[in-house]
């Protein structure tokens, strides 16, 4: 990497001036730098300020324990290659300012440019100063910079000759550990597996990002959203009031594939699931299943997350152009500044569609011939900022494309709230939601078509919801509404599971892992808590039960339980909600002030004062 570095850094000086690299090794190193002296101070910057990131990253991970929302497993070579590009830009200014001004074009000049853009990423990683206090701290560092190479410029460039070998050897070396490693890993994992039951069953987890019950025509929405998991659901069991145990992706996650509630697995907005409690994965695998992942959501299903655990592969941000340049802090930083939204950049760098993640598990499934495989796919399409494909835009109304998302964060809403604009983003998110459908029922036509499908658990279900204004919030994590609790949940699976069987009792997500040992091993205890949703058809039929099992949920230091009919919501400082689910759905109603509602508060109270204790 280094002498190509060096050999495409003299190409391009012979090409622009002229000169060789043994004339420009001679040239005075105080005066003026030649074209290639300035591609040389470029990469040499580009390569330490990635590795510098990087250092950065295991400081922040390792000392400061801290949860790297952005960081790929990758970014050793890619924050150095992101920054080969961003270093690029002014090396080509510079080359061009050269040719009209050589004298103003010095050794301590480039350093001063070169060393503004080396110093803004400790800054913006920590994410702790105002942007323009990160400039001038930044400019004053660089020009400090500057003034010392001015005075040893030969001794610099002569240091930065022999470094920048070294450098690219160590994100040589990088690059090779992060791609071989996983494999050797999968080849071992696969390798200790023991043998598993003769014609057991697949199991298939899907989860929606973000996809919210009260937005599907699968539950009696008006638009035409989710045909393709209609035509899932005839064939096996719906669960008509599924709800998640926390309205946002990590502690939903644990809760669904651990079977705890949150508060007992000990996650958090900065601290992923720890290695104490078993998974569907660690579960399957002994069981001789080949497991793997392929996600979507890098932030919070990916590889901080916890969920690894037992998964033979496991893919969470792929490696793309775009994953590349969002491993550079000064490229991720402006990707998320006003001026990318101003001029109508609403793209997150490296995002992975549908349409990849399926293609990776199919790709995956073909070589997992002679085992049952359990694989967990989790889609992050219907997840802000909302940007379905070109041909769906303009499937509900106006093409949302032609819209500024203004869910990049979770948002209060303003006092007046412009509704065509709301309008606009619950257009965007439901042409996503459509588009997720449509792909989830390609990779399920492409499984049937493969013979595998009816030999497969398939479970589909979502992590979360999302509001829309209609309790004062856009976005979710916040509260305990419907809006954000209430998603989706279907299981088929051939001849162990029933087809055509709808279940209106509330139920809760962390019952899923139960579910799937029941399914696999009826009769035998599970390894995971909850009590198996199986219930609902192998013990007294569907829509029956003996007496409703509660379903709770939290965040926030928020608290609620879902008993029967109604939903019990009761915040940090005491204030309480109850609605009637049933007859109120999108829970616009709060029965509290109500004598009946008070009524039932009085009965549920201490229910959900329970949950946690213990």
């Amino acid at each position: 990497m280094g002498s190509f570095v060096y050999r495409w850094s003299g190409s391009i000086a012979i090409f622009m001036t002229g000169e060789s690299p043994r004339e420009v090794r001679a040239a005075r190193a105080g005066a003026e730098l030649s074209a290639a002296g300035i591609l040389l101070v470029a990469g040499w910057f580009a390569l330490a300020t990635g590795l510098g990131e990087v250092a950065l990253h295991a400081f922040r991970k390792l000392v400061l324990q801290r949860y790297l929302l952005d960081v790929s497993l990758h970014a050793g070579w890619m924050a150095p290659l992101a920054n080969m590009l961003v270093f690029a830009i002014p090396a080509l200014v510079l080359i061009v300012v050269r040719r009209v001004w050589p004298a103003r074009v010095t050794v301590s000049f480039a350093v001063v440019a070169y060393a503004f853009l080396a110093v803004l990423p400790p800054f913006i990683i920590f994410d702790k100063l105002h942007g323009l206090a990160v400039t001038v701290l930044a400019a004053g560092l660089a020009l400090q910079a500057g003034r010392i190479v001015r005075d040893h410029s030969h001794a610099f460039l002569a240091f930065a000759r022999r470094s920048i070998y070294w450098m690219s050897a160590a994100v040589v070396l990088l690059a090779a550990a992060v791609t071989l490693y996983p494999i050797i890993a999968e080849r071992r994992a696969i390798a200790a597996l023991p043998g598993a039951p003769v014609n057991a069953p697949n199991v298939l987890l899907i989860v929606l990002d973000t996809v919210r019950a009260l937005s599907l025509s699968l539950y009696g929405y008006d638009r035409p959203t989710s045909p393709n998991l209609a035509r899932l659901a005839a064939r096996g069991v719906r669960f008509d009031r599924a709800f998640v145990t926390a309205p946002w992706t990590l502690p939903s996650h644990a809760s669904l594939l651990t079977g705890h509630h949150p508060h007992e697995t000990n996650v958090s907005f900065t601290v992923g699931l720890d290695s104490k409690l078993p998974t569907l994965a660690t579960v399957l695998s002994r069981r001789g299943y080949q497991t793997a992942g392929f996600v979507a959501n890098g932030h919070y299903t990916g590889w901080e997350s916890g969920f690894t655990r037992g998964f033979s592969r496991y893919e969470d941000r792929q490696v793309s152009m775009g994953q590349m340049l969002s491993q550079s802090s000064v490229i991720l930083a402006l990707s998320r500044s006003r001026l990318a939204s101003a001029i109508g950049y609403h793209q997150q760098l490296g995002r992975k569609h549908a349409a990849e993640v399926g293609a990776a598990m199919l790709r995956w499934q073909r070589r997992t011939e002679g085992r049952p495989f359990f694989a967990f796919l989790n889609y992050l399409d219907a997840h802000a900022p909302y940007l379905p494909p070109v041909q769906f835009r303009r499937l509900f109304g106006q093409d949302a494309a032609s819209r500024t998302p203004l869910l990049i964060r979770n948002l209060d809403l303003p006092a007046v709230w412009p509704t065509p604009q709301l309008r606009l983003e619950r257009d965007a998110y439901e042409q996503a939601i459509a588009a997720l459908d449509h792909s989830v029922g390609q990779l399920l036509d492409s499984l049937e078509s493969r013979g595998v499908l009816d030999n497969t658990i398939v479970i589909v279900t979502s992590d979360h919801g999302e509001e829309f204004g209609e309790h004062g919030k856009l976005g979710h994590g916040r509260t305990l509404h419907t809006q954000a609790l209430w998603v989706p949940l279907l299981i088929t699976g051939g001849s162990l599971v029933p087809g055509g069987v709808t279940v209106t009792d509330p139920v809760s997500l962390r019952d899923v892992p139960s579910t799937v040992t029941a399914i696999l091993s009826p009769g035998n205890p599970s390894p995971f808590p909850g009590v198996s949703l199986t219930r609902f058809w192998t013990s007294f039929g569907a829509n029956q039960s003996a007496e409703p099992i509660p379903v709770f949920s939290t965040s926030l230091g928020k608290k609620s339980v879902v008993s029967g009919r109604y939903h019990y919501i009761r915040d940090a400082s005491g204030g309480e909600l109850l609605y009637d689910i049933m007859s109120d759905p999108e829970e616009l109603t709060d029965l509290g002030p109500t004598r009946e509602g008070n009524r039932v508060i009085q009965r549920l109270r201490p229910v959900l004062a329970s949950y946690g204790r213990g």
